[in-house]
């Protein structure tokens, strides 16, 4: 499953300076135009369910356990890496929507990392799902670092829509 993604720049700024990022601001999914009721219907049900909670049985609970036969190590490395590639489409969507004039390289290279960054958060949640015996606290994590990313790009967007000279 690969959220949608759209780039956003607000209209009348087109031309304005980029935001300290110096890229154009990612909003997965049209998360640009939440708030109140919909915001929460975001950060409490769908992230916490739909993504962090389907993620984590698939890979702390079934894959784990499916290659537990073959060791601890090898379990945990291969469902830390299978969530690692699961998020390869994805981070394509986001530079190419930052940046679609990038070449393959940057692709590549930008992809890669993002593999290792989400295999490297894949250790680290299994580790809490065998230090916690189960997927609670992997999940509750999941949603909550999702969460705060929605909400950290939605406040960005908003600072970068409103002019310069009314920013901090």
């Amino acid at each position: 499953m690969v959220p949608a993604v759209r780039r956003v720049v607000p209209s009348k700024e087109a031309d304005a300076p980029l935001p300290a990022c110096g890229a154009p601001l990612v909003v997965k999914g049209g998360h640009a135009g939440l708030g109140g009721r919909r915001l929460a219907y975001q950060v409490l049900v769908r992230i916490p369910v739909g993504t962090a909670l389907v993620e984590e049985v698939t890979f702390r609970g079934v894959l784990l356990a499916a290659w537990r036969p073959w060791g601890l190590l090898v379990a945990v490395g291969v469902s830390s890496l299978a969530f690692g590639l699961w998020h390869i489409a994805p981070t394509i969507a986001l530079v190419r929507a930052n940046r679609p004039a990038a070449g393959g390289g940057t692709v590549v290279l930008v992809t890669l990392a993002a593999v290792v960054v989400t295999s490297s958060g894949g250790l680290g949640l299994a580790w809490l799902q065998l230090g916690t015996s189960g997927l609670a606290a992997p999940v509750a994590l999941h949603a909550s670092l999702n969460g705060l990313a929605v909400v950290a790009g939605l406040l960005a967007h908003r600072t970068a829509a409103r002019p310069a000279s009314t920013r901090r």
